[in-house]
């Protein structure tokens, strides 16, 4: 077996080794862009989701079609796109008394004239 010998390394020269063994193990790994499609599993969705369901309120929802869910399955898994999930959150958006009263007054307006 060979002999192992340790040899002490200044300490700047350490860091450069340590930071280009990082820098090469990173290589080609780019964070995800906006382009880049997120994917949420269950807990990932609840966690997400602002009034952080639990999985079993979740399947339900899926279950009875209630609140029409952006979802994919793989095999038994459930899988959900944050970006369709977005634009779900958004859609299910209620007025507030205001934005209700500013659709009123506007619709009044276009049929006195």
């Amino acid at each position: 077996m060979d002999n192992l010998i340790l040899t002490p390394i200044p300490l700047p020269e350490l860091k450069n080794l340590i930071r280009g063994a990082v820098d090469e193990a990173l290589k080609g790994h780019q964070p995800p862009t906006e382009d880049t499609p997120v994917w949420l599993n269950l807990q990932q969705f609840c966690d997400y989701h602002p009034d952080s369901p639990k999985p079993p309120t979740v399947y339900g929802w899926i279950s009875q079609n209630k609140s029409d869910v952006p979802f994919h399955k793989d095999g038994k898994k459930l899988r959900f796109l944050k970006s369709e999930v977005d634009a779900w959150l958004l859609r299910g958006k209620r007025k507030n008394q205001f934005e209700i009263n500013r659709v009123v007054d506007r619709a009044i307006t276009s049929h006195i004239k």
